[in-house]
């Protein structure tokens, strides 16, 4: 068994109720040359693929879908060095750690129906070979804000890289004011009391 499939069934150990079974598919929709053989998950409400592995025994696809406990990821799917796919489909999921950032190799990363999540790592960002990312359903996203996730990677990449051009800069937050008025309308002394510790208006 290869190094991933250990991997894999470290994973299994972690999210209860699932149970890995190996078959070979042929005819699977989007399987590549070389990609030998498809590992399913049995579950109260059936079967779905879980992941792909290619002919050097290295998981390229994982798919956690509609794991009802998955309110984190197992820290095993970081060993993962040559995943390219991460899709993760109507799951309790409350974060992704920065962490996600050892997934270098990561090219998509699909997020859907996740109500319960509220942050996107800047580390997701910055993964160098990622191209494509899908939100769907975050009803609860606020960082980056919704509207920028939906508009895709790249508002993603832009939002955090203006947080960080603004870390450590310093606002002076000031502002002019005039006051405008007829002659001995008490214009000086308004600005003398707003502005002079213990100045008292006269009567």
């Amino acid at each position: 068994m290869s190094k991933d499939l250990e991997t894999l069934a470290k994973i299994q150990q972690e999210i209860d109720g699932i149970e890995i079974r190996y078959e070979r598919d042929s005819t699977a929709i989007g399987k590549q040359e070389g990609e030998t053989e498809y590992i399913q998950i049995d579950k109260v409400n059936g079967e779905s693929r879980l992941a792909v592995v290619n002919e050097n025994g290295q998981l390229i696809r994982l798919y956690l879908n509609q794991v009802p406990n998955l309110k984190s990821l197992p820290p095993a799917v970081f060993e993962l060095k040559k995943l390219e796919l991460l899709c993760l489909f109507a799951v309790p999921l409350v974060e992704i750690p920065a962490e996600i950032e050892l997934l270098g190799m990561l090219q998509t990363l699909h997020l859907e129906n996740i109500g319960s999540l509220t942050n996107i790592p800047p580390q997701l960002a910055r993964l160098p070979n990622l191209q494509r990312v899908f939100f769907y359903g975050l009803s609860r996203i606020e960082s980056p804000p919704r509207e920028i996730c939906e508009q895709g990677l790249n508002a993603i990449r832009n939002y955090f890289d203006s947080l960080e051009q603004t870390e450590g800069v310093d606002y002076l937050y000031e502002a002019k004011m005039v006051l405008v008025g007829r002659g001995f309308a008490g214009k000086t002394s308004l600005v003398n009391k707003l502005t002079v510790p213990g100045y008292e208006l006269e009567e």
